[in-house]
C-alpha cells in the first residue's frame, strides 16, 4: 500500500514540475519560392483584445525567436513590405519550454502602378566657366 501511495505522489509531483512558466517561440518566414525573408516583422498580440505583447525581426536567413512568453492564447502577426500580412492564432502550452511554428510562407502583394511621365524645360540662360549664353 505504501508503494502505491509513493508511486502516486511521485507521478503527480513530476507532472506538476513539468509545467513551464515561460516559452520560447521560433520559426522561419519564407517566400513562396523558397528562400528565407530577412528583416520581416513578427509581432505577438493577445488574442482577446489584440494588445501588443512582444515582437522581433527575422535574421538574414528568415529565422526568428521570441523569448519569455507566458502560456496562453496569442495572435501572431507577420508583415513585410511587398507581401501580404500573415495572421494566425497560436496556443502556447505549459508542457514544453520551446514552441517551433515551422515555416510560414508569405505571399507577394503585387500592385501595378500607372505610368509616370517626367516633363521638363530647358533653362533660357546657360552658364559655363567663361561665358553666359542667352
Amino acid at each position: 500500500m505504501n508503494r502505491v501511495v509513493f508511486f502516486f505522489v511521485l507521478v503527480h509531483s513530476v507532472t506538476v514540475f513539468a509545467q513551464v512558466e515561460s516559452v520560447t517561440i521560433s520559426g522561419v518566414i519564407k517566400d513562396n519560392s523558397g528562400p528565407g525573408l530577412s528583416y520581416v516583422n513578427v509581432v505577438l498580440l493577445t488574442e482577446a483584445d489584440r494588445t501588443f505583447v512582444t515582437g522581433t525581426v527575422t535574421n538574414e536567413e528568415g529565422r526568428y525567436t521570441i523569448s519569455n512568453v507566458k502560456p496562453g492564447y496569442y495572435f501572431l502577426q507577420v508583415s513585410f513590405i511587398g507581401y501580404k500580412n500573415h495572421e494566425q492564432t497560436i496556443l502556447v502550452g505549459k508542457l514544453s519550454s520551446f514552441l517551433d511554428l515551422g515555416s510560414l510562407p508569405l505571399e507577394e502583394d503585387v500592385t501595378a502602378l500607372s505610368e509616370v511621365v517626367v516633363e521638363g524645360t530647358r533653362d533660357a540662360v546657360a552658364e559655363t566657366l567663361d561665358k553666359k549664353i542667352f
